[in-house]
């Protein structure tokens, strides 16, 4: 998880508490998350690498992910950054005995009635695990 910041940005400097807060979170509960904050004044390469045109802007990066995922808004709280990771990081697909039951205004659930996952699926599911939830 990295954190692009400006030292003359206002969000940056009242994000930086939460940003803080987060770290702390991921250290206590063990995740195996990494997490990092780049100035980019002082590192303008990986400003235009990574297209960041406002601040402070949050990525997460995998190896499971060809690109680095972009939050695309600032937490109020370390909480809901955390939840987000948590999201991330944990099983890209779920397995069930009963179909979920979809929820109003929730996320898109795609559920794959099969004896086995078919080629690419897993894989499939680890790409769309930030747009819906994926269970067998």
């Amino acid at each position: 998880m990295v954190e692009f910041f400006a030292p003359w940005c206002g969000a940056c400097k009242s994000f930086a508490p939460t940003y803080k807060d987060f770290s702390y979170d991921v250290k206590q509960q063990n995740l195996s998350v990494k997490v990092s904050a780049v100035n980019v004044e002082e590192n303008p390469a990986l400003r235009e690498r990574y297209k960041i045109e406002s601040y402070p802007t949050l990525m997460f990066f995998s190896k499971h992910q060809s690109d680095p995922i972009k939050f695309t808004s600032i937490p109020g709280s370390s909480t809901v950054l955390l939840d987000w990771v948590k999201k991330l990081i944990g099983n890209a697909v779920t397995e069930v005995d009963e179909s979920p039951k979809p929820v109003a205004g929730g996320e898109p659930i795609v559920v794959l009635k099969a004896k086995a996952a078919p080629p690419g699926f897993l894989e499939s599911a680890q790409e769309l695990r930030v747009h819906a939830r994926c269970f067998w």
